[in-house]
């Protein structure tokens, strides 16, 4: 199981392979953890319990994490080419307890008006160019999946990128964090399993030349 330790060291190893490909780290921050006492707020607030796996990383690994990378050099371009798929040149992962508590953040659960499909969902994070990632709340389990919601797509439905928040994380450190845009991550998405599948050939390829393998 992931604690603040392996997790922070994993992260760091990625920091290590974006600056050895003369790629920038834009943003890099890692919180503390928070405590129940604040989930316990958020719960109030929002009426619904949070995804248990998601509690237990807000409160005993970090309450938020920011951090971004890009790697935009000929060079890289150049090596990327090797890949059956369009070389990633950027990395993301965000979360942050404390944006439940802002009024835009609310707003996609509790505005009436939202479309069905964002019915019985929670914002995780907003990606760059205006889509979501969210929390799909319908299922029983004490664990949510994760779906993706573009704001341009050409597919019906949300694609579902991970079974759990615990593996959505797990798997984008194996990958050195690409994405977070559906484009980035659709090469190593598993459609049967509906989750990032960090060791099938695509994903292989790319940590090879991200140099996590």
């Amino acid at each position: 199981m992931m604690n603040r330790d392996n997790f922070l060291e994993a992260l760091n190893i990625i920091k290590e392979r974006v600056l050895a490909a003369n790629g920038e780290i834009f943003d890099f921050e890692i919180g503390e953890p928070v405590s129940r006492e604040l989930i316990d707020e958020i719960e109030h607030k929002y009426g619904v319990p949070f995804p248990a796996d998601f509690v237990r990383f807000l409160t005993t690994i970090a309450g938020k994490v920011d951090i971004s990378w890009g790697i935009y050099t000929d060079d890289w371009f150049k090596r990327g080419q090797q890949l059956p798929f369009n070389c990633p040149d950027n990395g993301r992962l965000y979360w942050d307890a404390e944006q439940y508590f802002r009024g835009e953040i609310e707003w996609y659960t509790q505005n009436p008006r939202n479309l069905p499909f964002l019915h019985q969902k929670l914002l995780l994070s907003q990606v760059g160019n205006g889509d979501l990632i969210l929390f799909d709340l319908a299922p029983a389990e004490s664990k949510k999946p994760i779906v993706y919601c573009s704001h341009d797509a050409d597919y019906e439905g949300l694609p579902q990128v991970a079974t759990c928040f615990e593996n959505y994380v797990e798997s984008l450190l194996k990958l050195g964090l690409v994405g977070d845009d559906f484009y980035n991550l659709e090469p190593f998405l598993n459609f049967e399993t509906g989750s990032i599948d960090a060791e099938q050939p695509n994903a292989v390829a790319w940590r090879k030349l991200f140099g996590l393998m």
